[in-house]
């Protein structure tokens, strides 16, 4: 039976996306994957620090150390982190109290990032949906997840999207604004909702799998520990994050004061990884 599981995954992530490496597939769930390095239990209430907090950490002792590198523009950890406390005020005071997901719409790119903080910070957990899926897999994904409020990185998105239930707001907007507004949450609970990622699941239908701040903090750290070992290295960014193993390199240099280089598509039917290479 684990086996098969096993076999399943794998097949999911190919198809999911397909441009990717063997060695860069996952055998395990996401939910597998985020639970990796778990914490006793006994120990939660002492130990656990929300992935958004150690990256504050870092923009405190390490201000001016560069953070983000997306071709010719650099971003250091200060600027991050007031771009993404920004973003933060402004999802507190524009989002409806219930709210607990928040759509990106955003291809990988330093706005993405500044995104995914700046939800966390606010106390609400991410959606990806990448701008290269089908209208109709995306419109499936927001209306299975119950999402209604979308950031988009620029204003052109398809007009197929839009819903009298879904919000669009654009990035640029929110920081143009500042920290006026409501302020955002500080406390966030082990339980809480980090992120929801959709795979296709073996009936083809997308399939929701969450991620909660414990789930996500614990596998961040222990990913840390594994793989830095407390050395500078550089981390690549250039593959889905709808893909579960991705929060591996969004995360993990961000939470040690290193540096995320993050390859776009330099243009059509160029995949991100063809400019790494």
């Amino acid at each position: 039976q684990t086996l098969t599981s096993y076999f399943c995954n794998l097949l999911e992530a190919v198809i999911s996306n397909p441009e990717l490496p063997l060695a860069e597939y996952s055998l395990m769930a996401a939910d597998e994957v985020a639970l990796q390095a778990p914490q006793p239990a006994e120990k939660v209430d002492a130990e656990f620090i929300p992935v958004h907090t150690l990256f504050r950490q870092q923009a405190i002792k390490n201000p001016h150390a560069v953070a983000l590198v997306e071709g010719e523009t650099t971003i250091t950890y200060q600027e991050l982190d007031e771009q993404s406390e920004v973003l933060a005020a402004q999802l507190s005071y524009h989002i409806a109290q219930e709210t607990q997901l928040v759509g990106v719409y955003q291809s990988i790119s330093i706005s993405l990032m500044v995104s995914i903080l700046g939800i966390l910070k606010a106390g609400l957990a991410y959606l990806p949906l990448e701008p290269e899926l089908p209208t109709e897999r995306i419109k499936t994904i927001l209306q299975a997840s119950g999402c209604t409020c979308v950031l988009t990185g620029t204003r052109d998105y398809p007009q197929e999207l839009e819903s009298d239930f879904v919000n669009y707001i654009t990035v640029s907007d929110l920081l143009q604004k500042g920290r006026r507004g409501k302020k955002h949450p500080v406390k966030t609970e082990p339980e809480h909702l980090a992120y929801v990622i959709y795979t296709s699941g073996t009936t083809g239908q997308p399939k929701g799998v969450m991620v909660n701040q414990l789930g996500l903090s614990n596998y961040i750290t222990w990913a840390a520990e594994r793989y830095l070992q407390g050395d500078q290295l550089s981390f690549a960014l250039h593959s889905s994050i709808s893909f579960d193993l991705t929060v591996t390199s969004l995360f993990t240099p961000l939470v040690r004061g290193n540096t995320l280089h993050i390859y776009a598509a330099a243009g059509h039917g160029q995949l991100p990884i063809e400019r790494v290479i």
